[in-house]
């Protein structure tokens, strides 16, 4: 047999699989969605006729493919399966890529097989049919991950758009409630001034209740604003010794410190990059609940480096305290949450959420742990080389 005739029977053999495919079009997509179904490979019932749609144009354009004698996978089109297939697949909440993969095994399961008992499928066909539905995966998956990224970058720039949204509307609130707050103290000064001598005792107690509910207030609304203030462009990064940081918040908490008699050890701190008055915050409200929440021994504070990451600084605080349950690690970090049995200890429930922001800002992570009557312990990470503007 002469070369012209093999290639003549390999054309012949080509086009007639790609007249059985065309014929059998429909049959081939029922069967797909049956396999679908049996391996629990559930579609959304919106997509699925889109999907199946971009399955019969897949099937039409390998059909024509085979009948001519010219064409090569590498043609084929990233308008039929391919695209559509990908890109639907790519919005289906929870669908991975591996599950695309998977289907597109399915469809050349089916194909084959149905072609093998139409036909005597010759093994050039049937490498032909192979690299085209292999260019098919490789269009489709580019496509899924080129639609997943977009929605990606979508979903980040919502949430901080709406992030920026939250932090305006905390400024404002808390910048508008400042002057009515400023003004009710005033007026129950003049209040606690104008009573008489010799009023009922209650009524001295009662004011007193108001001032001191006042005073709470004012302290909430200030730490509310200080809180939305934290952003990436304000923050100034720069080479600081951690050492000094932390003398600058041990000396702001000076007054606290020594009427609890409190002990504050520390080691060698590194050199680090970061703002040196947001760090200093981060230690002081640390340090100051250790300090707030001591156990029944004065306050023991000890402060050092764990050598865990070559790439970041971790930093531990750890303290003696009464220490809390293992439940609310995650709790604690969240604004306005205070554990139910420390709601007897002054505070706005906003620095501990004020901490992991500044240690976020800073490309870090802060976490803790700690048992009941055990003390805690809290840690954040440091990079140790940031980029300084």
């Amino acid at each position: 047999m002469d070369f012209e005739t093999i290639r003549s029977d390999l054309n012949s053999n080509r086009t007639l699989a790609g007249v059985f495919l065309s014929k059998n079009r429909d049959k081939i997509k029922t069967i797909w969605e049956q396999k679908i179904a049996e391996r629990n490979l559930k579609i959304d019932g919106d997509k699925l006729p889109v999907i199946a749609k971009a399955l019969g144009i897949f099937i039409d354009e390998l059909s024509l493919m085979l009948q001519q004698t010219d064409s090569a996978p590498e043609k084929l089109t990233e308008h039929a399966m391919s695209k559509l297939y990908g890109g639907e697949k790519a919005i289906v909440e929870g669908y991975p890529l591996s599950r695309l993969l998977l289907e597109f095994g399915l469809v050349r399961e089916i194909i084959i097989a149905e072609l093998q008992k139409g036909i005597s499928l010759a093994p050039e066909t049937h490498r032909f049919i192979d690299r085209t539905i292999d260019v098919a995966m490789s269009l489709a998956a580019t496509e899924f991950e080129k639609v997943q990224n977009i929605r990606l970058q979508e979903t980040i720039a919502k949430v901080e758009a709406s992030n920026r949204d939250l932090d305006e509307f905390a400024m404002v609130a808390a910048h508008d409630l400042n002057s009515p707050l400023a003004t009710v103290t005033s007026l129950l000064g003049l209040v606690r001034e104008s009573v008489p001598g010799n009023s009922p005792h209650e009524v001295e107690e009662y004011i007193g209740y108001m001032e001191q509910t006042l005073t709470r207030m004012r302290s909430l609304v200030i730490s509310l604003l200080e809180y939305a203030r934290l952003s990436k462009s304000k923050t100034k990064f720069q080479k600081v010794l951690l050492a000094d940081v932390l003398q600058a918040a041990v000396q702001n908490l000076t007054d606290l410190v020594e009427k609890n008699s409190a002990r504050i050890e520390y080691g060698t701190l590194p050199e680090i990059t970061g703002d040196f008055n947001l760090l200093s915050l981060v230690f002081q409200n640390l340090i100051s609940n250790s300090i707030k929440y001591r156990g029944a021994s004065g306050p023991e504070i000890k402060i050092s480096i764990l050598e865990t990451n070559p790439k970041a600084w971790t930093v531990s605080i750890k303290d003696n305290g009464v220490g809390f349950e293992t439940k609310d690690t995650e709790e604690i970090f969240k604004l306005y949450k205070r554990l139910e049995n420390k709601t007897d200890q002054p505070g706005a429930g906003i620095g501990l959420a004020t901490c992991r922001r500044i240690i976020e800002l800073h490309g870090g992570k802060i976490w803790a742990e700690s048992q009941p009557g055990k003390g805690s312990t809290f840690f954040f990470t440091l990079p140790v080389f940031q980029y300084v503007g």
